[in-house]
């Protein structure tokens, strides 16, 4: 429901306001979602990229792992083949240094190119 996806996504900002370090990245990541929602696609790929960076700076591995599968996704269905591919790579090599080899296997299992 997107009434609670909108309340989340305040909590967020909210909690992002007190604890950039800790949340201010995830509140990025959430706004990317929205503007995949409203078909704004520079908008999207800006809030992951902002959301990866500061997941990366601060150590979040598992969240900035997600962070470029979620644009790597985004950018294949909006038609940049090259791009997204090279972004769900990143995916996987973030996901393996955090140990997450069961999603590995899901990722190469659905995207041939990864395997």
């Amino acid at each position: 429901d997107i009434r609670v996806a909108r309340n989340c996504l305040k909590r967020m900002t909210h909690w992002a306001k007190n604890c950039p370090s800790n949340c201010l990245h995830k509140r990025y990541l959430l706004e990317a979602e929205f503007a995949v929602l409203r078909n704004k696609h520079a908008l999207a790929i800006e809030k992951f990229t902002s959301g990866i960076v500061l997941a990366r700076e601060q150590d979040f591995l598992h969240e900035q792992a997600i962070g470029h599968e979620r644009l790597g996704r985004h950018l294949l269905r909006i038609g940049d083949k090259a791009t997204g591919e090279s972004e769900l790579h990143k995916a996987v090599r973030v996901f393996e240094a955090w140990g997450a080899k069961g999603k590995v296997i899901i990722m190469k299992k659905e995207f041939q190119f990864l395997a």
